[in-house]
Formats: structure tokens, C-alpha cells, sequence
């Protein structure tokens, strides 16, 4: 199966997820749109900066927290080229009593495509696998600031049709909204 194919499958299941929440529940959640700056650092060789944007849903509702679908958008650049991400995946939002810090951990499955400066080597469509997790501190309501580590692990082949595992660590810190509610 193409990698293509997978990644439309996880991304068309994620929004079937986050539109299928029943219109008339009694405690709608909002729909968190979350922006930062992103650092990729990966095989001990090299950090690429660059942005991510993020949209989460909490699908089922626990106190202060609960499960959510989240979905992410980052590109990173550095010397050599850049790599842009796309992913999906379940979110758990861990319920804090008598708190408004939010931690949380996700899995995001995904592409990573990968573009090189030098024109050698062609772009390359890379599947990723991503466990990580941060924690939202509020500003207000609607606004809060947010720090997240993603580790990243990503399957792909090369131009030569060797299968090669990148694997890293990416940071994000940002500001995100909750929108509706």
C-alpha cells in the first residue's frame, strides 16, 4: 500500500473523528488551534527550525481533560534541506482536580516528506510514527501558551531503494486558542 494512501486514510478517519461528535451534547468542547516555533533535531547530527500549527478535539470529555483527535501541519528547514510534516492521532488530555495546567500525550502517525537543498537527491515521502506530549498553561479562556516534545521516528527509502529509519526529537513552543463552546 502507497504512503500516500495510508496517510489520506489516517488524515479522512481524524476529521470523520472530530466532525462525528454529536451536535447536541451536553458539554461541547472546543476545538483548540494551537501555532509555534519548532525545533527538529534528528540522528545526532543536525537541528532544522522551523514552524508547526496543530488543530485538536476532545471527542470524549472526562473532567478536566479526556480524549482528543489532534492533527498537525510543521515544516523545518536547515542547511542541507527541509522537512515538512503532516499526522494525525489520538490525544489524551490527563484530567487535573483543582488545576488549569493541561498535560497531555499523543501518538501521531504521518508523512514526512523530505526536500534537500542540493538537487541530487529528489523529494522523498516518508511515513512517521510520533509519541510525545507537552503541557498547556493558561493565559485566559480562550488563550493558552504551550510546550510540547515530539519523538520522532521516520521510515522511508532511498534513491537507491534502501529502507533507512531517521529518528529525533522535535520541540514546539507556542500560543493556542480554543475556538467555539
Amino acid at each position: 500500500m502507497r504512503t500516500g494512501t495510508v496517510i489520506g486514510s489516517l488524515v479522512s478517519a481524524a476529521l470523520v473523528l472530530v466532525l462525528a461528535t454529536p451536535a447536541a451534547a451536553q458539554d461541547p468542547q472546543p476545538v483548540t488551534v494551537s501555532g509555534g516555533l519548532s525545533f527538529f533535531h534528528f540522528n545526532d547530527c543536525c537541528t532544522e527550525v522551523g514552524v508547526r500549527a496543530e488543530v485538536a478535539k476532545i471527542i470524549r470529555p472526562m473532567n478536566n481533560g479526556g480524549v482528543a483527535i489532534a492533527g498537525e501541519l510543521g515544516w523545518t528547514g536547515g542547511d542541507f534541506g527541509s522537512t515538512l510534516t503532516l499526522g494525525a492521532g489520538p490525544r489524551y488530555v490527563v484530567p487535573m482536580a483543582n488545576s488549569n495546567v493541561r498535560p497531555y500525550v499523543h501518538v501521531l502517525l504521518g508523512l514526512a516528506r523530505y526536500t534537500f537543498e542540493d538537487d541530487f537527491f529528489d523529494p522523498s515521502n516518508n511515513f512517521f510514527v510520533s509519541p510525545g506530549g507537552g503541557v498547556t498553561f493558561p493565559l485566559n479562556d480562550r488563550v493558552d501558551v504551550f510546550g510540547q516534545i515530539d519523538i520522532m521516528m521516520i521510515r522511508g527509502e532511498d534513491v537507491f531503494g534502501d529502507s533507512f529509519t531517521d529518528k529525533g526529537q522535535r520541540f514546539t513552543f507556542g500560543v493556542s486558542f480554543a475556538l467555539g463552546q
